[in-house]
């Protein structure tokens, strides 16, 4: 297990890590309000960047 730890990139992974928690942890405890949120960035993403946030999806897609 030891080996492994050492092949990891800890600022990136642990990085990741935070960065994660940061967003799950608030979702988890306030809901409705993460809800709200979350649709609120999904409406800006799909109305102002449509297109590109269709090709985008469709590129990654077909990779």
């Amino acid at each position: 297990m030891e080996r492994y730890f050492k092949l990891i990139d800890k600022p990136t992974f642990f990085g990741a890590i935070a960065l994660l928690l940061s967003v799950i942890i608030p979702l988890i405890l306030f809901p409705d309000q993460g809800a709200d949120i979350i649709a609120q960035a999904k409406l800006i993403m799909t109305d102002k960047f449509g297109f590109l946030y269709l090709a985008l999806g469709l590129a990654a897609s077909s990779s």
